[in-house]
């Protein structure tokens, strides 16, 4: 090939590679602009997700931690969806001045998904300021599930939680034998959400634009409104398919010691970095308790958890199981808005000693 040629094709490469990076860059500049990120104040609320141009509370978990970058003290809420529910993040925030609050609660989240979220707040929290966090983690014996019955590998060494999904959606990260292969590390997540916001912002105007037609080919009902929730009643029938789907999701008659040791594992590892941490014992309704064994199980386990961390500094469990009237809860897991106050008012209390101002009651 002659030089001449060379150079020409060697332009051509140019102006290709030029004009790919030109355009990425309005794209990125459009995405921005019309379907934006969270900003950096606003505390992180996954029952609000869907508001938000990640769509789901694992993607925004993983992409969406610029606010907990900020100084000052902060309770990150780490549980599953009666977490989110019922600690609702700007009724707590309401009574707690002087802490920023998240909620970084996950729909069906086991202890092993929490530990992972729980790791990821660290990244973003760093290190040096981990004194000035309560960690608070929302349980019940859903949260025990083990690994190989929660995550589809049915493996419980070889498996994907949610946020791996996301961890590995876009390539940033690959799992494997040894461990993942790492291009852009957990606590570098801002720059991985900056790189793919255009497919993100994408995938955000495609679900509001089929939004209605979605609907009419899936069966999956859409989001519960305040009003509904807080005057709908399980049938009886409806309480029976509650009990049968719970038995179906956890997959054996009893509860193993797997997840309770990941708890045990997690509580002496936030703390021993100085983090504070208090468990939520979380309540269902009388009727789901009685109707399996895994309630009563729980109770056993739990105990000789919270037995054997006695004496760790900085830890603290709050029991809220006796807050199972069935007339405040609008399915077998979670509390009607209106009759949150208490869930609040019982965190709050025990939070009291963390807190620099007076906290308020749900009842002031």
């Amino acid at each position: 090939m002659r030089i001449s040629d060379l150079k020409t094709v060697l332009w051509q490469m140019l102006l290709l590679v030029m004009s790919f990076v030109a355009l990425s860059a309005v794209l990125l500049g459009l995405s921005l602009l019309v379907l934006p990120p969270p900003d950096r104040i606003t505390p992180i609320d996954t029952f609000r997700a869907g508001a938000t141009v990640y769509s789901t509370p694992p993607r925004l978990i993983y992409y969406g931690r610029k606010s907990l970058r900020n100084e000052g003290p902060k309770v990150i809420l780490l549980g599953s969806s009666n977490t989110q529910v019922g600690f609702d993040r700007q009724a707590l925030a309401d009574r707690m001045e002087g802490m920023a609050v998240h909620n970084l609660g996950i729909g069906d989240a086991n202890i092993t998904e929490i530990a992972q979220i729980a790791d990821l707040a660290l990244s973003s929290i760093g290190s040096d300021r981990i004194k000035d966090q309560v960690f608070v983690i929302g349980i019940w014996y859903a949260t025990f599930v083990d690994n190989a019955n929660r995550w589809s590998s049915g493996d419980a060494l070889r498996f994907e939680t949610d946020i791996d999904r996301e961890r590995y959606r876009y390539g940033f990260q690959r799992g494997g034998v040894n461990g993942p292969k790492v291009w852009i590390s957990d606590r570098d997540a801002d720059i991985a959400a900056v790189l793919v916001h255009p497919l993100i912002a994408l995938e955000k105007g495609i679900r509001i634009v089929t939004a209605d037609l979605r609907s009419l080919f899936f069966v999956r009902p859409p989001r519960i409104d305040t009003q509904t929730r807080n005057t709908m009643t399980p049938s009886k029938a409806q309480k029976a398919a509650a009990l049968a789907y719970r038995a179906g999701y956890m997959k054996s008659e009893r509860l193993s010691g797997e997840q309770y040791d990941v708890l045990d594992r997690l509580v002496r590892d936030l703390t021993g970095q100085g983090a504070h941490v208090v468990v939520a014992d979380l309540p269902i309704p009388d009727w789901h308790a009685q109707g399996l064994p895994y309630h009563a199980d729980h109770r056993e386990r739990i105990a000789q958890v919270v037995a054997g961390l006695t004496g760790v500094e900085r830890f603290d469990y709050v029991d809220l199981r006796h807050l199972d009237d069935p007339d405040s809860f609008y399915d077998d897991a979670h509390v009607r808005p209106r009759d949150l106050g208490p869930w609040v008012d019982a965190l709050a209390a025990r939070l009291e000693t963390f807190a620099p101002t007076r906290i308020t009651s749900a009842t002031d």
